[in-house]
């Protein structure tokens, strides 16, 4: 098992904040996995895992329904 870190985020304000927060994983951390959930695909490869979510509700409970 490898170690990383996994964003959830929806919504152009939530991608950006996991943008600018993986980035400074980047600095602190280089060889950390980094993988996101969310309604887009992330650009700049950035992070080495996208996971789509399909159909955002916009609320907690959305995020972590299977």
């Amino acid at each position: 098992m490898s170690k990383g870190f996994l964003y959830v985020a929806t919504g152009d304000r939530f991608r950006e904040e996991a943008r600018v927060s993986a980035l400074r994983v980047r600095e602190l951390m280089p060889g950390v996995a980094l993988a996101i959930a969310a309604d887009r695909e992330p650009e700049g490869g950035l992070f080495d895992h996208w996971i789509r979510i399909e159909n955002p509700t916009g609320s907690l409970a959305g995020k972590i329904a299977p």
